[in-house]
């Protein structure tokens, strides 16, 4: 495809984006590259990464040339600096290009960017983010940017130097990451299935900061000799293959969500890291774990604001109805893990969010609504899981994109004391 046809096809998803407010844009960007199988890898892959930044950037692409396919592309192309004869150029309305810029269009490309634009976070939710960060129009601005490309080193299987090496030897050139202390980020984002790393279980895709997660709460129970440890909301399982790598193939770990069709791809995902994991498929395979279990991890379900960088459409997606129902299921799942956690053993909860009506307001409900539990300080697991940020004082820990340039994540460490 030619970069006209690229801009015209970005323009075409943007439009059927924004006549189907609640519509998810992966399964849009799905169903246009199943209906234009022309399209090559690169320029499907072009054209997403174009659509998902005008998405990201939404408000204020749109204060620039209007919310429309057509007008958040321009202003794309406009935060880019290319200069007036090379837009016209590529909306020159010949084949497959998008057509030729109107007057107003053209005006709006040679007056200057304004200083002060709208910022990409919904209005509704503006005084939450208020209350929850320091700086909350960093936050918001880093969010809008394209998320990086981390991967975590499977230690399982090699050191952070050997999977490097691998990377470098497929023409992958990486950097240490902040904040964990086994992360790699891609120079350039890419698809990673391909890579000889990958295949043989060296790394796994995973933010810094959602690595920190799991190695903390590893650090936690370093001094069991045989742990027994339940990732209650597995997902697709991140955080247990990071939680296998940490432990090594001491004690016992369970993988267990809700939603168990979630967890499908996590043994195929252990057998290629070389992990050992137990799959509780349903509420009956966890009986008989009551009150056993030496570290309970609750990454809860949440608005995943700390990662809206990747899924831009679930930031103008999200409601307060939403927000109050992922409240209560938060509440719902600190409240059941609970009872799995033996006396003196530990509850981890985390969110990647950056609000804190999810965060601290969830471990204060939780210290007033379960007795039996205290806070645990961070700062004596902190160091043993090698973090690479400044230890808390408290039993609690945020990373954010602004500051830490990583997702937006919180932490909050509970021991159970009878």
């Amino acid at each position: 495809m030619t970069p006209s046809a690229r801009l015209a096809a970005a323009i075409e998803i943007l439009d059927i984006y924004l006549d189907a407010p609640t519509a998810r844009l992966e399964p849009i960007l799905g169903g246009w590259s199943r209906q234009n199988r022309y399209a090559g890898s690169k320029d499907r892959a072009a054209i997403a990464d174009r659509v998902y930044d005008c998405v990201r950037r939404r408000r204020s692409y749109a204060a620039l040339f209007g919310e429309t396919g057509r007008g958040l592309t321009l202003a794309s192309l406009a935060e880019e600096g290319l200069a007036l004869v090379d837009v016209k150029a590529l909306f020159s309305g010949e084949k497959y290009a998008p057509n030729p810029l109107r007057a107003e269009e053209e005006a709006g490309f040679s007056a200057d960017i304004p200083a002060t634009k709208p910022i990409d976070w919904p209005d509704w939710l503006w005084p939450a983010l208020q209350r929850s960060v320091a700086d909350p129009e960093a936050e918001a601005k880093a969010i809008a940017r394209r998320a990086s490309a981390d991967l975590r080193v499977n230690t399982l299987k090699a050191s952070i130097e050997q999977a490097q090496a691998d990377l470098a030897a497929d023409g992958v050139s990486t950097q240490l990451t902040p904040v964990s202390p086994l992360g790699l980020r891609l120079a350039t984002p890419r698809k990673i299935r391909g890579l000889q790393a990958f295949r043989n279980g060296l790394v796994e895709p995973q933010d810094a900061a959602s690595q920190a997660v799991a190695l903390l709460g590893a650090a936690a129970v370093r001094d069991r000799a045989a742990p027994r440890v339940i990732d209650y909301c597995a997902g697709g399982g991140g955080k247990t293959l990071a939680l296998a790598a940490a432990l090594q193939g001491r004690g016992d770990l369970l993988a267990y969500d809700v939603a168990p069709q979630r967890m499908a791809d996590i043994p195929e995902r252990a057998r290629r890291a070389g992990a050992r994991i137990q799959i509780a498929g349903e509420r009956d395979d966890l009986r008989g774990e009551e009150n056993r279990c030496d570290l309970v991890l609750v990454d809860a379900p949440c608005s995943g604001s700390g990662a809206w960088a990747r899924h831009a459409d679930e930031k103008w997606r999200l409601t307060q109805s939403r927000l109050n129902a992922l409240r209560q299921a938060q509440r719902d799942a600190l409240r059941e893990a609970a009872g799995y956690v033996c006396a003196g053993g530990l509850l981890l909860y985390a969110t990647c969010s950056v609000l804190a009506c999810e965060n601290h307001d969830q471990a204060d409900w939780f210290l007033g609504e379960k007795t039996k539990f205290r806070p645990e300080p961070l700062a004596q697991h902190w160091a043993a899981a090698g973090i690479k940020a400044s230890a808390p004082d408290g039993n609690t820990a945020r990373f954010t994109p602004a500051r830490h340039g990583v997702d937006g994540f919180f932490l909050a460490l509970f021991r159970c004391i009878g």
